[in-house]
């Protein structure tokens, strides 16, 4: 890919993602602004992410695990990145948890809105516009680096993990949640929950009209488009996880929840007895042997 190219790119990912974040703020406060104060955000065309609910049910583990890995390295001065920070949600609970802060992201806008809502929040962090493909980091600096979903956007995981290991401290951890892509194997379940589960009324007149062909996709009607660098990596990212980060703790996650969130609109005073038991199949398919659509990663940096 020449330069320029790169850029043009570049700057279009930005937009994306400032659009994205800046449209579900006039909504409320969405759930990666502030995990602790966030309320469901109600936008079309309908995002599952955009429910704080469903959120905390499906990944809400996951943060958990990622918090307490992070609230277990002790001592004075403690230094965390954040790597594509977005608007911060994940900064924000570093901070709190008495870490000194860096948020890196390529969206300035988004940046900028961070920046403001952690001095509201009256959290210190230091937030940059970063192009994460290339950004330099100080070695031996970090306690803790952060990745929430990030690397697949990212043209070559295996260099980033290289340069963020170096700024690891020796004990430090690495944190990793990312998306490996949907295995189709798992399409005939979902496909049964679909059909099963209940739905709003909307969403199943929404699924006659597109089965029948009357459904126009009309673009101008998409509140968003779709991010260039979506899902660019997803196949390189488990190969150098394992080959820069040995002996990490590796989870496949979330076989069926997420991709099925994305298909099916639940009425509203079902989302959590719906979405509990959903959590629930896609635990029980792990335990079987199913390939996850997302893995987690904790990383711990021997001394030497």
């Amino acid at each position: 890919m020449h330069q320029e190219e790169f850029k043009k790119l570049l700057e279009k990912e930005a937009k994306f993602w400032a659009h994205f974040n800046e449209d579900a703020l006039k909504k409320g406060i969405p759930h990666w602004l502030d995990l602790q104060n966030a309320k469901p955000i109600k936008r079309r065309p309908y995002n599952p992410f955009n429910d704080s609910r469903i959120e905390q049910i499906i990944r809400g583990d996951i943060k958990e695990d990622f918090l307490q890995s992070a609230k277990n390295i002790v001592g004075k001065n403690k230094r965390a990145l954040d790597f594509g920070c977005g608007m911060g949600w994940l900064s924000l609970e570093l901070s709190r948890q008495g870490f000194n802060v860096d948020g890196f992201d390529l969206a300035e806008r988004s940046i900028e809105i961070a920046k403001n809502y952690s001095k509201k929040m009256k959290q210190k962090i230091n937030y940059k516009v970063a192009d994460l493909n290339n950004q330099k980091f100080k070695e031996n600096f970090y306690d803790v680096i952060a990745i929430w979903d990030v690397l697949h956007h990212l043209l070559d995981p295996e260099i980033v993990l290289k340069r963020l290991k170096k700024s690891l401290k020796p004990n430090g951890k690495i944190l990793i949640l990312d998306h490996l892509g949907f295995n189709q194997e798992n399409e005939k379940i979902v496909k049964m929950l679909i059909n099963t589960l209940p739905a709003k009324f909307s969403h199943i007149v929404y699924r006659i009209k597109r089965k029948l062909k009357l459904e126009k996709n009309k673009k101008e009607d998409q509140v968003i488009e779709d991010a260039p660098f979506e899902h660019c990596s997803e196949s390189k990212i488990l190969p150098a996880i394992k080959k820069i980060l040995p002996n990490a703790d590796i989870k496949e996650r979330l076989p069926i929840a997420i991709h099925l969130a994305h298909h099916h609109e639940t009425p509203d005073f079902l989302t959590e007895p719906i979405w509990n038991f959903v959590k629930h199949i896609d635990n029980k398919m792990l335990k079987n042997g199913a390939k996850g659509e997302y893995v987690s990663v904790i990383w711990t940096k021997d001394i030497k």
